[in-house]
């Protein structure tokens, strides 16, 4: 699976839990929103490196990208270890 496929498919499992997080209102509500924003815009960019106008323009969509993706990757685990969202056990903060 390619890369632009793997980040839609990404974007549309955010769009999910962000749906199911809007429900339970208060600081799920508000991180959700963020995650959304940061979770989505991963596959945004990617898709706008594909057609880049040059060298550089590429390489400036995707280190767009990556910073969305180290923004979603400390939101998702916060929404963890802050009980939020998942109930099982708490998560380990990234790094």
């Amino acid at each position: 699976m390619e890369i632009a496929e793997r980040t839609f498919q990404f974007a549309v499992r955010v769009v999910h839990l962000c749906q199911f997080l809007e429900k339970n209102g208060g600081t799920a509500r508000t991180l959700s929103s963020q995650l959304l924003r940061s979770g989505t815009s991963i596959g945004s960019n990617v898709a706008e490196s594909q057609s880049a106008q040059s060298r550089k323009d590429f390489i400036s969509k995707l280190e767009i990208a990556l910073k969305e993706a180290r923004e979603t990757h400390i939101l998702a685990p916060t929404l963890n270890c802050g009980r939020l969202y998942f109930s099982s056990t708490p998560a380990t903060p990234p790094g």
